[in-house]
């Protein structure tokens, strides 16, 4: 994959040597962690994300990236090739408290998007719910349609797509 560029930010692999730089990117992401999981984010939760893995997919293909500026603004965590060849995932894409509703998330957003023109990947996909109105009303307004719905227990599980 392509670097990614944003004016004024670094962008940078997250690790678990870099971590605790980003920890607090996901504890204060309560509603999505409540909405998704029922609880508050846990050091588990966390890194478990950054250790993610799917049988199958390279570990080189899994993309664990942080913007940051003097600290921590965003986590974003990719799938390349998955579910098939010419397909980013998105698995998770975390903004810190602090940056939200300042247009951030959105130049982070179409700063990925501007980083895979003339790439092979064709489609981003994510995986949003319905209950997860902040996060719906957001990927919609960035170009994403919903391409498939899975009914859930409590709620319905949205697969949207952008189109590059």
């Amino acid at each position: 994959m392509r670097n990614i560029y944003l004016n004024g930010y670094t962008i940078e692999p997250i690790t678990i040597n870099n971590f605790d730089k980003y920890e607090d990117v996901f504890y204060c992401n309560e509603e999505y962690y409540i909405i998704t999981d029922g609880h508050t984010a846990t050091k588990t939760d966390c890194i478990e994300t950054i250790e993610y893995s799917i049988d199958g997919i390279p570990k080189s293909n899994i993309h664990n990236i942080g913007f940051c500026n003097d600290e921590a603004v965003a986590c974003l965590f990719l799938i390349e090739g998955y579910p098939c060849a010419d397909i980013l995932w998105l698995g998770l894409f975390l903004v810190h408290n602090k940056y939200k509703r300042k247009h951030i998330g959105s130049k982070c957003i179409k700063a990925l998007i501007d980083s895979l023109k003339e790439t092979h990947i064709t489609r981003i996909r994510l995986s949003v719910q319905d209950n997860n109105i902040s996060g719906l009303s957001f990927w919609t307004h960035l170009g994403f349609s919903i391409i498939a719905e899975t009914e859930c227990e409590n709620f319905k599980n949205l697969t949207m797509e952008y189109v590059l």
